[in-house]
């Protein structure tokens, strides 16, 4: 199932000596250490009882500590009949109409409806996108083309119906924000003719989401 009305997705005897040994030579250790640095009796009482821990942790050291890079970001790109660029930098074809998963994930959903339009001559362009999943508390937001009484909506609700309008989900556990407006760097400079109705969407997990809108 996918998002709104898409359909998407023998033991040895024991010996001690070397163990008394070992404590003889501890306590010797920790009554220099008492002598050198004034400590008293219970300090030392309480070195031998921690003899036990990490030498790190006996000789006052903290453990390493391991720092992972966060992730670069990626991007992925659709447009025109459609041309795509895949996260990885892939460049598959594509033309066929249908609904497909541009993203899935146990967290996160996110579908395309294509289709053939003529100014694509018959090859499929991106009709409508539907984002949804746990990641934003199941929510659903859709974004349609500008022809055919298209819309943006959340949970079927229009929202941003005018240019410089904007949407926001004011749950702190699920946090996105929806803008409408013309402000934006278009994939294909041959749509530069027609008027510009740009989606901007920043949802959780610093995923970000910009659709155009044109008339099929």
């Amino acid at each position: 199932a996918g998002q709104g009305d898409i359909l998407f997705i023998t033991q040895r005897r024991k010996t001690y000596y070397g163990l008394a040994a070992f404590l003889a030579l501890l306590v010797l250790a920790a009554v220099v250490i008492s002598l050198c640095t004034g400590t008293s009796s219970t300090t030392v009482l309480q070195t031998l009882l921690t003899a036990s821990s990490t030498t790190s942790e006996i000789r006052g050291v903290p453990p390493p500590q391991t720092t992972i890079a966060p992730a670069a970001p990626k991007m992925c790109m659709f447009w025109g009949d459609p041309h795509l660029v895949t996260f990885d930098g892939a460049r598959p074809s594509f033309y066929g109409d249908g609904e497909f998963w541009i993203v899935k994930s146990p967290q996160v959903s996110i579908q395309g409806r294509y289709k053939g339009t003529k100014y694509t001559y018959g090859l499929a362009a991106t009709k409508k996108v539907a984002i949804g999943g746990a990641f934003i508390g199941q929510h659903i937001i859709q974004v349609d083309p500008m022809d055919d009484n298209g819309k943006i909506t959340v949970d079927g609700k229009d929202v941003c119906k005018n240019l410089g309008t904007s949407y926001e989900n004011v749950n702190p556990n699920f946090p996105f924000s929806i803008v409408h407006n013309d402000v934006g760097v278009l994939p294909d400079k041959a749509a530069s003719q027609f008027d510009r109705h740009i989606v901007h969407i920043s949802l959780p997990l610093g995923i970000k989401m910009t659709v155009f809108r044109w008339t099929n």
